[in-house]
C-alpha cells in the first residue's frame, strides 16, 4: 500500500471576491429600489396634476358648450323677432297715415283692422268732395292696393262714409321704413 504525502499546505478557499461581488449586487439593487420608489412617488403627483388640469379643462369647456348653447339661442331669438318683425303689419303708422291724409276735411270715426291686408274707415265729412278727395289721396299711395267705398249717407250737416281697404303689407312696410329714416 502506497500512502501519499502532500507536503503542500492547504489553501484555505477565499470567499472575500464571492461576497465582494454579492455585497455589491445588494447594493445596486437597493439603488434601483430607492430610484424606483422616487420615480413612482413623482410620477403618481405628475398624475394628480394632469388629472387636476383636465378637470380644469373639462369644465372650462363645459362652460364654453353652455356660453355658445346661449350664444345659438340669442341668434336664434333674433331670428325670430326679424321673421315676426318682417310679417307684421305696422298698424299704428297705417292709423297716423290715413289720420294724415284726412286732414280737417272730416273727422275718423272709426279705424278697424280685420285681418292680414284688409282694414275699413268709417269717416265724417263735411261734404261730397271731402269724401271725393279723401278717396284721390288714398288710391295715390302705392301701399294701398284697392279702396272701395263702401257705403255713403248724409248724416245731419255732413256725410258718413265706410272704406274697405285692401294694402300690400310689404310696400307699406317699406314705406314706413322709409318715412321713419
Amino acid at each position: 500500500m502506497n500512502t501519499e504525502i502532500n507536503f503542500l499546505e492547504k489553501e484555505t478557499k477565499r470567499m472575500s471576491i464571492p461576497l465582494f461581488l454579492l455585497l455589491v449586487f445588494l447594493l445596486l439593487l437597493i439603488a434601483v429600489a430607492a430610484v424606483l420608489l422616487i420615480q413612482r412617488g413623482g410620477l403618481a403627483s405628475a398624475i394628480d396634476q394632469e388629472k387636476a388640469t383636465m378637470t380644469a379643462l373639462e369644465d372650462q369647456m363645459a362652460k364654453l358648450e353652455e356660453d355658445t348653447g346661449h350664444m345659438q339661442q340669442l341668434k336664434q331669438t333674433k331670428e325670430a323677432l326679424a321673421s315676426i318683425e318682417t310679417r307684421t303689419v305696422p298698424r299704428v303708422a297705417l292709423y297716423k297715415q290715413m289720420l294724415g291724409m284726412l286732414g280737417d276735411s272730416g273727422q275718423l270715426e272709426s279705424f278697424t283692422y280685420e285681418s292680414g291686408e284688409l282694414f275699413q274707415l268709417e269717416v265724417a265729412f263735411d261734404s261730397l268732395s271731402s269724401v271725393s278727395d279723401y278717396t284721390d289721396k288714398m288710391l295715390q299711395q302705392p301701399y294701398l292696393l284697392n279702396v272701395k267705398l263702401a257705403d255713403v249717407s248724409k248724416a245731419g250737416d255732413g256725410y258718413d262714409a265706410s272704406f274697405a281697404v285692401t294694402i300690400d303689407a310689404d310696400v307699406l312696410r317699406e314705406e314706413m321704413s322709409t318715412d321713419a329714416d
